[in-house]
Protein backbone atom coordinates (compact mmCIF):
# COMPACT_ATOMS: atom_id res chain seq x y z
CA UNK A 1 0.00 0.00 0.00
CA UNK A 2 2.80 2.65 0.87
CA UNK A 3 4.20 1.62 -2.90
CA UNK A 4 0.77 2.84 -4.02
CA UNK A 5 1.25 6.06 -2.53
CA UNK A 6 4.69 6.67 -3.68
CA UNK A 7 4.76 5.00 -6.93
CA UNK A 8 0.72 5.44 -8.47
CA UNK A 9 -0.45 8.62 -8.63
CA UNK A 10 -3.69 8.81 -10.32
CA UNK A 11 -6.20 8.50 -7.63
CA UNK A 12 -8.98 6.36 -10.12
CA UNK A 13 -5.88 3.71 -11.37
CA UNK A 14 -4.94 3.64 -7.59
CA UNK A 15 -8.49 2.78 -6.32
CA UNK A 16 -8.75 -0.02 -9.15
CA UNK A 17 -5.51 -1.63 -7.83
CA UNK A 18 -6.52 -1.38 -3.99
CA UNK A 19 -10.34 -3.36 -4.82
CA UNK A 20 -8.32 -6.25 -7.20
CA UNK A 21 -6.17 -6.90 -4.30
CA UNK A 22 -8.96 -7.09 -1.99
CA UNK A 23 -11.21 -9.41 -4.18
CA UNK A 24 -8.37 -11.63 -4.19
CA UNK A 25 -7.61 -11.79 -0.52
CA UNK A 26 -11.24 -12.55 -0.41
CA UNK A 27 -11.03 -15.79 -2.89
CA UNK A 28 -7.97 -16.94 -1.21
CA UNK A 29 -9.52 -16.80 2.26
CA UNK A 30 -12.55 -19.03 0.87
CA UNK A 31 -10.44 -21.39 -0.52
CA UNK A 32 -8.38 -21.48 2.50
CA UNK A 33 -11.64 -22.32 4.05
CA UNK A 34 -12.33 -25.11 2.04
CA UNK A 35 -8.97 -26.68 2.25
CA UNK A 36 -8.61 -26.43 5.93
CA UNK A 37 -11.53 -28.53 7.28
CA UNK A 38 -10.63 -31.70 5.24
CA UNK A 39 -7.05 -31.30 6.04
CA UNK A 40 -8.07 -31.21 9.50
CA UNK A 41 -10.29 -34.16 9.17
CA UNK A 42 -8.12 -35.87 7.54
CA UNK A 43 -5.23 -35.65 10.26
CA UNK A 44 -7.77 -36.49 13.29
CA UNK A 45 -8.52 -39.39 11.06
CA UNK A 46 -5.66 -40.35 11.44
CA UNK A 47 -4.99 -39.84 14.81
CA UNK A 48 -8.15 -41.96 15.84
CA UNK A 49 -6.91 -45.07 13.54
CA UNK A 50 -3.34 -44.56 15.17
CA UNK A 51 -4.88 -44.30 18.54
CA UNK A 52 -7.64 -47.30 17.81
CA UNK A 53 -4.26 -50.04 17.35
CA UNK A 54 -2.61 -48.35 20.22
CA UNK A 55 -4.71 -47.94 22.95
CA UNK A 56 -7.95 -50.31 22.13
CA UNK A 57 -8.13 -52.89 24.97
CA UNK A 58 -6.79 -56.35 24.27
CA UNK A 59 -8.67 -58.90 24.38
CA UNK A 60 -8.71 -61.63 27.39
CA UNK A 61 -10.22 -64.32 28.79
CA UNK A 62 -10.46 -65.47 32.45
CA UNK A 63 -10.97 -69.05 33.38
CA UNK A 64 -12.80 -70.10 36.59
CA UNK A 65 -13.30 -73.37 38.07
CA UNK A 66 -16.14 -74.14 41.06
CA UNK A 67 -12.94 -76.28 42.56
CA UNK A 68 -9.93 -76.46 41.84
CA UNK A 69 -9.10 -79.49 43.49
CA UNK A 70 -11.53 -82.78 43.14
CA UNK A 71 -11.84 -86.24 42.95
CA UNK A 72 -11.63 -88.66 39.43
CA UNK A 73 -15.20 -88.93 38.47
CA UNK A 74 -16.69 -85.92 40.33
CA UNK A 75 -18.30 -82.89 38.36
CA UNK A 76 -16.93 -79.43 38.57
CA UNK A 77 -18.58 -76.43 37.14
CA UNK A 78 -16.09 -74.37 34.43
CA UNK A 79 -17.14 -70.37 33.97
CA UNK A 80 -14.84 -68.19 31.09
CA UNK A 81 -15.12 -64.46 31.20
CA UNK A 82 -14.25 -62.93 27.48
CA UNK A 83 -13.49 -59.22 27.87
CA UNK A 84 -13.12 -56.33 25.03
CA UNK A 85 -14.53 -58.80 22.42
CA UNK A 86 -14.80 -58.03 18.79
CA UNK A 87 -15.56 -60.30 16.02
CA UNK A 88 -18.34 -63.23 15.97
CA UNK A 89 -16.65 -66.72 16.90
CA UNK A 90 -16.40 -70.07 18.55
CA UNK A 91 -14.85 -71.13 21.84
CA UNK A 92 -13.06 -74.34 22.37
CA UNK A 93 -12.22 -76.43 24.97
CA UNK A 94 -8.92 -78.19 26.10
CA UNK A 95 -6.80 -79.33 28.34
CA UNK A 96 -3.10 -80.86 29.25
CA UNK A 97 -2.53 -84.66 28.77
CA UNK A 98 0.52 -85.76 27.56
CA UNK A 99 0.93 -88.50 29.03
CA UNK A 100 -2.63 -89.80 28.42
CA UNK A 101 -3.60 -90.74 31.84
CA UNK A 102 -7.30 -89.16 32.10
CA UNK A 103 -9.89 -88.10 29.95
CA UNK A 104 -13.04 -85.63 30.50
CA UNK A 105 -16.53 -85.77 30.20
CA UNK A 106 -17.96 -82.44 28.61
CA UNK A 107 -21.62 -81.42 29.84
CA UNK A 108 -22.05 -78.35 27.55
CA UNK A 109 -25.68 -77.47 28.05
CA UNK A 110 -27.98 -80.97 27.50
CA UNK A 111 -24.85 -82.44 25.22
CA UNK A 112 -22.75 -84.61 26.82
CA UNK A 113 -19.35 -85.97 25.33
CA UNK A 114 -16.44 -87.40 26.09
CA UNK A 115 -12.92 -86.21 25.63
CA UNK A 116 -9.91 -87.85 24.96
CA UNK A 117 -6.59 -87.57 25.38
CA UNK A 118 -4.77 -84.11 23.64
CA UNK A 119 -8.53 -83.88 21.76
CA UNK A 120 -10.51 -80.43 21.81
CA UNK A 121 -14.11 -79.81 21.33
CA UNK A 122 -16.18 -76.64 20.78
CA UNK A 123 -18.30 -74.99 23.43
CA UNK A 124 -21.61 -73.43 23.08
CA UNK A 125 -22.27 -72.39 26.82
CA UNK A 126 -21.09 -70.55 29.48
CA UNK A 127 -20.62 -71.97 32.48
CA UNK A 128 -20.33 -75.64 30.84
CA UNK A 129 -19.44 -78.61 33.24
CA UNK A 130 -16.66 -81.17 33.21
CA UNK A 131 -16.06 -84.93 34.70
CA UNK A 132 -12.48 -85.71 35.24
CA UNK A 133 -11.91 -89.46 34.49
CA UNK A 134 -8.10 -90.34 35.98
CA UNK A 135 -6.94 -93.78 35.49
CA UNK A 136 -7.06 -95.75 38.71
CA UNK A 137 -3.10 -96.36 38.65
CA UNK A 138 -2.46 -92.59 39.17
CA UNK A 139 -2.61 -91.10 42.54
CA UNK A 140 -3.56 -87.85 41.29
CA UNK A 141 -2.58 -85.27 38.39
CA UNK A 142 -2.25 -81.42 38.14
CA UNK A 143 -3.48 -79.94 34.54
CA UNK A 144 -4.29 -77.03 32.96
CA UNK A 145 -7.67 -75.93 31.84
CA UNK A 146 -8.13 -73.92 28.51
CA UNK A 147 -10.86 -71.63 27.32
CA UNK A 148 -10.06 -70.37 23.19
CA UNK A 149 -11.70 -67.92 21.08
CA UNK A 150 -11.40 -68.17 17.51
CA UNK A 151 -13.31 -66.51 14.73
CA UNK A 152 -15.28 -68.17 12.26
CA UNK A 153 -14.80 -71.34 12.06
CA UNK A 154 -12.35 -72.27 15.12
CA UNK A 155 -10.38 -73.33 12.80
CA UNK A 156 -6.18 -71.94 13.26
CA UNK A 157 -5.06 -70.64 10.24
CA UNK A 158 -3.99 -67.37 9.10
CA UNK A 159 -8.44 -66.83 8.14
CA UNK A 160 -9.51 -68.22 11.18
CA UNK A 161 -6.52 -66.46 13.83
CA UNK A 162 -7.10 -67.20 18.12
CA UNK A 163 -8.06 -64.09 19.41
CA UNK A 164 -8.14 -64.80 22.98
CA UNK A 165 -7.32 -67.69 25.37
CA UNK A 166 -7.38 -68.43 29.26
CA UNK A 167 -6.42 -71.29 31.40
CA UNK A 168 -6.55 -72.08 35.28
CA UNK A 169 -5.12 -75.16 36.84
CA UNK A 170 -6.85 -78.09 38.18
CA UNK A 171 -5.57 -80.91 40.65
CA UNK A 172 -7.47 -84.83 40.05
CA UNK A 173 -7.31 -87.27 42.48
CA UNK A 174 -8.21 -90.42 43.41
CA UNK A 175 -8.95 -91.09 46.72
CA UNK A 176 -10.53 -88.33 49.56
CA UNK A 177 -9.52 -84.54 49.46
CA UNK A 178 -7.04 -82.36 51.64
CA UNK A 179 -6.65 -78.85 51.46
CA UNK A 180 -3.97 -76.44 51.90
CA UNK A 181 -0.85 -77.09 49.80
CA UNK A 182 -0.88 -79.81 49.54
CA UNK A 183 -1.78 -83.28 47.37
CA UNK A 184 -2.27 -86.44 48.85
CA UNK A 185 -3.49 -90.24 47.46
CA UNK A 186 -4.47 -92.39 49.80
CA UNK A 187 -5.56 -96.06 49.85
CA UNK A 188 -8.86 -96.11 51.02
CA UNK A 189 -10.89 -98.62 52.91
CA UNK A 190 -13.12 -98.82 49.98
CA UNK A 191 -13.10 -98.73 46.40
CA UNK A 192 -14.96 -99.56 43.39
CA UNK A 193 -14.13 -100.38 39.67
CA UNK A 194 -16.58 -100.40 36.87
CA UNK A 195 -17.26 -101.57 33.60
CA UNK A 196 -19.46 -100.40 30.34
CA UNK A 197 -21.72 -102.94 28.69
CA UNK A 198 -22.82 -101.58 25.61
CA UNK A 199 -26.80 -102.66 24.65
CA UNK A 200 -27.57 -106.12 22.95
CA UNK A 201 -30.46 -106.69 20.28
CA UNK A 202 -31.95 -109.19 22.32
CA UNK A 203 -32.14 -106.65 25.62
CA UNK A 204 -36.12 -106.02 26.29
CA UNK A 205 -36.40 -102.25 26.72
CA UNK A 206 -39.23 -100.13 27.82
CA UNK A 207 -41.26 -98.80 24.94
CA UNK A 208 -43.77 -96.35 25.89
CA UNK A 209 -44.95 -94.24 23.35
CA UNK A 210 -46.55 -91.69 25.89
CA UNK A 211 -44.07 -91.59 28.86
CA UNK A 212 -40.09 -90.95 28.10
CA UNK A 213 -38.36 -91.50 30.60
CA UNK A 214 -35.08 -93.23 31.92
CA UNK A 215 -35.08 -95.77 34.52
CA UNK A 216 -32.02 -96.99 36.47
CA UNK A 217 -32.05 -100.71 37.73
CA UNK A 218 -29.32 -102.24 39.78
CA UNK A 219 -29.17 -105.95 40.03
CA UNK A 220 -26.87 -107.94 42.72
CA UNK A 221 -24.73 -110.48 41.82
CA UNK A 222 -22.18 -112.05 43.72
CA UNK A 223 -19.37 -111.87 46.58
CA UNK A 224 -15.77 -112.75 46.32
CA UNK A 225 -12.13 -111.04 46.28
CA UNK A 226 -10.39 -109.88 43.37
CA UNK A 227 -6.44 -111.13 42.94
CA UNK A 228 -4.48 -109.77 39.99
CA UNK A 229 -7.48 -108.08 38.86
CA UNK A 230 -9.55 -111.31 38.62
CA UNK A 231 -12.84 -111.93 40.97
CA UNK A 232 -12.79 -114.72 42.36
CA UNK A 233 -16.66 -116.11 44.15
CA UNK A 234 -16.07 -116.15 47.44
CA UNK A 235 -19.11 -116.28 50.74
CA UNK A 236 -16.86 -116.11 53.67
CA UNK A 237 -13.97 -113.96 54.53
CA UNK A 238 -12.11 -113.84 57.83
CA UNK A 239 -11.54 -109.75 59.93
CA UNK A 240 -8.95 -108.17 57.99
CA UNK A 241 -9.87 -109.59 54.50
CA UNK A 242 -10.38 -107.45 51.79
CA UNK A 243 -14.24 -108.52 50.82
CA UNK A 244 -15.52 -107.56 47.27
CA UNK A 245 -19.18 -106.93 45.98
CA UNK A 246 -20.19 -107.29 42.43
CA UNK A 247 -23.70 -105.58 40.95
CA UNK A 248 -25.03 -104.27 37.97
CA UNK A 249 -25.96 -100.68 37.14
CA UNK A 250 -28.89 -100.61 34.17
CA UNK A 251 -30.82 -97.90 31.59
CA UNK A 252 -34.07 -99.95 31.38
CA UNK A 253 -36.02 -97.13 30.15
CA UNK A 254 -36.30 -95.58 26.91
CA UNK A 255 -34.43 -92.10 27.24
CA UNK A 256 -30.40 -91.66 28.44
CA UNK A 257 -30.37 -91.11 32.34
CA UNK A 258 -27.76 -88.05 32.52
CA UNK A 259 -25.02 -87.72 34.96
CA UNK A 260 -26.21 -89.64 38.32
CA UNK A 261 -24.94 -91.40 41.85
CA UNK A 262 -25.05 -93.90 43.86
CA UNK A 263 -24.00 -94.55 47.50
CA UNK A 264 -23.22 -97.59 49.42
CA UNK A 265 -23.51 -98.07 53.19
CA UNK A 266 -20.50 -100.44 54.21
CA UNK A 267 -20.39 -102.96 57.18
CA UNK A 268 -16.97 -102.03 57.99
CA UNK A 269 -14.70 -100.77 60.92
CA UNK A 270 -15.80 -97.34 61.42
CA UNK A 271 -18.76 -97.63 59.23
CA UNK A 272 -18.75 -95.80 56.13
CA UNK A 273 -21.09 -94.55 53.09
CA UNK A 274 -19.53 -95.17 50.13
CA UNK A 275 -20.14 -91.76 47.28
CA UNK A 276 -19.54 -92.74 43.71
CA UNK A 277 -19.23 -89.10 42.31
CA UNK A 278 -21.19 -88.32 39.31
CA UNK A 279 -21.34 -91.65 36.91
CA UNK A 280 -21.41 -90.98 32.84
CA UNK A 281 -25.45 -91.25 31.68
CA UNK A 282 -26.74 -94.18 30.51
CA UNK A 283 -28.07 -94.79 27.26
CA UNK A 284 -31.28 -97.05 27.05
CA UNK A 285 -30.19 -100.73 27.48
CA UNK A 286 -26.43 -99.87 28.65
CA UNK A 287 -25.04 -101.03 31.92
CA UNK A 288 -22.46 -100.61 34.06
CA UNK A 289 -20.81 -103.41 36.40
CA UNK A 290 -19.56 -102.71 39.52
CA UNK A 291 -17.09 -104.02 41.97
CA UNK A 292 -17.00 -102.42 45.70
CA UNK A 293 -14.05 -103.87 47.50
CA UNK A 294 -13.77 -103.25 51.47
CA UNK A 295 -12.17 -104.62 54.30
CA UNK A 296 -12.70 -104.72 58.41
CA UNK A 297 -15.54 -106.19 58.63
CA UNK A 298 -17.55 -105.16 61.82
CA UNK A 299 -18.87 -107.98 63.17
CA UNK A 300 -18.44 -112.06 63.37
CA UNK A 301 -21.45 -113.54 61.01
CA UNK A 302 -23.67 -111.15 58.49
CA UNK A 303 -22.11 -107.91 57.26
CA UNK A 304 -25.06 -106.40 54.93
CA UNK A 305 -23.76 -104.15 52.01
CA UNK A 306 -26.93 -101.53 50.97
CA UNK A 307 -26.40 -99.73 47.91
CA UNK A 308 -28.79 -97.26 46.93
CA UNK A 309 -29.07 -95.83 43.01
CA UNK A 310 -29.80 -91.92 42.67
CA UNK A 311 -30.05 -91.61 46.08
CA UNK A 312 -31.47 -87.63 45.82
CA UNK A 313 -33.72 -88.54 43.19
CA UNK A 314 -32.04 -86.30 40.73
CA UNK A 315 -33.06 -88.97 37.47
CA UNK A 316 -36.83 -88.63 36.66
CA UNK A 317 -37.39 -92.71 35.88
CA UNK A 318 -39.87 -94.63 35.13
CA UNK A 319 -39.89 -96.61 38.70
CA UNK A 320 -37.78 -96.01 41.88
CA UNK A 321 -38.35 -99.70 43.44
CA UNK A 322 -35.55 -101.22 41.29
CA UNK A 323 -32.70 -98.50 42.63
CA UNK A 324 -32.07 -100.51 45.85
CA UNK A 325 -29.81 -103.36 46.37
CA UNK A 326 -29.09 -105.72 49.98
CA UNK A 327 -25.93 -108.36 49.63
CA UNK A 328 -24.47 -110.04 52.67
CA UNK A 329 -20.62 -111.13 53.09
CA UNK A 330 -20.16 -113.56 55.83
CA UNK A 331 -17.34 -112.82 58.82
CA UNK A 332 -15.98 -116.01 59.76
CA UNK A 333 -14.54 -114.09 63.15
CA UNK A 334 -10.93 -115.44 62.13
CA UNK A 335 -8.48 -112.64 63.16
CA UNK A 336 -10.45 -111.00 66.24
CA UNK A 337 -8.90 -111.10 69.47
CA UNK A 338 -12.57 -111.37 71.67
CA UNK A 339 -15.49 -110.37 71.24
CA UNK A 340 -17.85 -109.45 67.64
CA UNK A 341 -16.15 -106.24 67.32
CA UNK A 342 -12.26 -105.59 68.19
CA UNK A 343 -11.87 -103.63 71.55
CA UNK A 344 -11.26 -100.16 71.85
CA UNK A 345 -7.82 -100.32 73.78
CA UNK A 346 -6.33 -102.31 70.56
CA UNK A 347 -6.86 -99.51 67.97
CA UNK A 348 -3.85 -97.54 69.47
CA UNK A 349 -1.63 -99.89 71.46
CA UNK A 350 0.16 -101.94 68.82
CA UNK A 351 0.47 -99.43 65.81
CA UNK A 352 3.62 -98.38 64.25
CA UNK A 353 3.72 -94.97 61.97
CA UNK A 354 6.49 -95.44 59.51
CA UNK A 355 8.06 -92.46 56.96
CA UNK A 356 9.67 -92.53 54.01
CA UNK A 357 10.85 -89.99 51.32
CA UNK A 358 10.02 -91.04 47.82
CA UNK A 359 11.64 -88.30 46.06
CA UNK A 360 12.37 -84.33 46.04
CA UNK A 361 11.80 -81.47 43.46
CA UNK A 362 9.94 -78.74 42.24
CA UNK A 363 6.22 -77.53 41.62
CA UNK A 364 6.46 -75.94 37.89
CA UNK A 365 4.52 -72.58 38.13
CA UNK A 366 3.91 -72.76 34.84
CA UNK A 367 1.75 -76.06 34.25
CA UNK A 368 1.33 -77.21 37.61
CA UNK A 369 3.26 -80.25 37.59
CA UNK A 370 5.75 -82.15 39.69
CA UNK A 371 9.19 -82.30 38.98
CA UNK A 372 12.33 -84.44 40.67
CA UNK A 373 15.32 -82.34 41.10
CA UNK A 374 18.06 -81.80 43.32
CA UNK A 375 18.20 -78.14 42.75
CA UNK A 376 15.24 -76.11 42.27
CA UNK A 377 14.72 -72.58 40.61
CA UNK A 378 13.79 -69.73 42.75
CA UNK A 379 10.71 -69.27 40.20
CA UNK A 380 9.68 -72.70 40.91
CA UNK A 381 7.77 -74.04 44.00
CA UNK A 382 9.88 -76.46 46.35
CA UNK A 383 8.50 -79.84 46.80
CA UNK A 384 8.91 -83.06 48.31
CA UNK A 385 6.69 -86.73 47.90
CA UNK A 386 6.78 -88.77 50.84
CA UNK A 387 4.88 -92.05 52.26
CA UNK A 388 3.50 -92.94 55.71
CA UNK A 389 2.35 -96.58 56.20
CA UNK A 390 1.28 -98.22 59.43
CA UNK A 391 3.54 -101.43 59.65
CA UNK A 392 1.75 -101.86 63.60
CA UNK A 393 -0.93 -104.53 63.61
CA UNK A 394 -3.31 -102.04 65.23
CA UNK A 395 -5.02 -98.96 63.84
CA UNK A 396 -3.34 -95.43 64.68
CA UNK A 397 -6.36 -92.89 65.33
CA UNK A 398 -6.32 -89.89 64.26
CA UNK A 399 -2.99 -86.95 63.81
CA UNK A 400 -1.13 -84.74 62.53
CA UNK A 401 2.20 -84.04 60.96
CA UNK A 402 4.28 -81.24 59.61
CA UNK A 403 6.96 -80.44 56.94
CA UNK A 404 9.20 -77.02 57.09
CA UNK A 405 11.91 -75.19 54.50
CA UNK A 406 15.05 -75.37 57.07
CA UNK A 407 13.14 -74.69 59.75
CA UNK A 408 11.15 -71.19 58.37
CA UNK A 409 7.58 -71.05 60.56
CA UNK A 410 6.60 -69.16 56.92
CA UNK A 411 8.02 -72.31 54.76
CA UNK A 412 5.73 -74.76 57.74
CA UNK A 413 3.38 -77.00 56.38
CA UNK A 414 0.96 -78.25 59.13
CA UNK A 415 -1.86 -80.91 57.76
CA UNK A 416 -5.40 -80.86 58.42
CA UNK A 417 -5.86 -83.74 61.08
CA UNK A 418 -5.27 -87.62 59.30
CA UNK A 419 -8.08 -89.81 59.08
CA UNK A 420 -6.99 -93.06 61.20
CA UNK A 421 -4.41 -95.60 59.57
CA UNK A 422 -5.38 -98.94 59.28
CA UNK A 423 -3.07 -102.21 60.40
CA UNK A 424 -0.58 -102.48 56.68
CA UNK A 425 -2.29 -99.40 54.89
CA UNK A 426 -0.19 -96.10 53.61
CA UNK A 427 -0.44 -92.79 51.55
CA UNK A 428 1.43 -90.98 49.51
CA UNK A 429 1.69 -86.91 49.92
CA UNK A 430 3.52 -84.18 48.28
CA UNK A 431 3.76 -80.74 49.95
CA UNK A 432 5.10 -77.86 48.23
CA UNK A 433 6.42 -74.15 49.53
CA UNK A 434 6.59 -71.00 47.88
CA UNK A 435 10.26 -70.43 47.74
CA UNK A 436 11.63 -67.17 46.38
CA UNK A 437 14.94 -65.19 46.95
CA UNK A 438 15.52 -65.63 50.70
CA UNK A 439 16.25 -69.72 50.57
CA UNK A 440 18.58 -69.11 47.84
CA UNK A 441 21.59 -72.04 48.83
CA UNK A 442 21.03 -75.06 50.64
CA UNK A 443 17.41 -76.12 52.74
CA UNK A 444 16.66 -78.65 54.17
CA UNK A 445 13.14 -80.37 53.86
CA UNK A 446 11.58 -81.76 57.55
CA UNK A 447 9.26 -84.21 58.04
CA UNK A 448 7.39 -84.69 61.51
CA UNK A 449 4.47 -87.49 62.17
CA UNK A 450 2.33 -87.11 65.06
CA UNK A 451 3.84 -83.96 65.95
CA UNK A 452 1.01 -83.61 69.22
CA UNK A 453 2.25 -87.82 70.28
CA UNK A 454 -1.62 -88.54 69.88
CA UNK A 455 -0.26 -91.96 68.45
CA UNK A 456 0.41 -95.04 70.94
CA UNK A 457 3.49 -96.72 68.56
CA UNK A 458 6.07 -99.89 69.28
CA UNK A 459 8.54 -97.27 67.80
CA UNK A 460 8.54 -93.52 68.05
CA UNK A 461 12.10 -92.86 65.81
CA UNK A 462 10.46 -93.81 62.04
CA UNK A 463 8.54 -90.80 62.54
CA UNK A 464 11.12 -87.85 61.07
CA UNK A 465 13.33 -87.77 58.51
CA UNK A 466 15.43 -84.90 56.47
CA UNK A 467 16.67 -84.31 53.09
CA UNK A 468 18.87 -81.20 51.34
CA UNK A 469 17.45 -79.28 48.37
CA UNK A 470 19.25 -76.63 46.82
CA UNK A 471 17.74 -73.24 45.29
CA UNK A 472 19.37 -71.03 43.03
Amino acid sequence: MDYMKKHVTNPILRGVLIAGMFILVVFALIGMAKIVPKAITSIGSAFSSLSSSLFSPKETITVSLSNNSIKSGEEIEVTFNHKNKKDLGVYEFKFDCSQKDFSMILIDGTNQTNIPCTATSTINSNPFKIIPQLRESNSFVDTYIYVSFYTNTGQTDEKNARKASGKTILTIQNGPMRSGGVTVATTSIATTTSVIKKPTTNQKLVNNNIIKKSDLRITAKDTGIVVNNIFIPKTTFTSYETASVRFDISNVGNIPTGVWQFTALLPTIPSQVFPSGNQPSLAPGETIEYTLSMRNLAVTGNNTVLINVDPSQTVSELSEVNNVAVMTLMNSGVGYSTGLILPNNYYNSNSDLMLRIISKGYIDRNNGRYYTASSVSENNRVAVRFEIENIGRGETGPFIFTADLSGYSEDRYTSPVQTTFYSGEKRQYTVDFDSGASDIGTNTITIRLDTNNNVVETNEDNNKLSEEIRVY
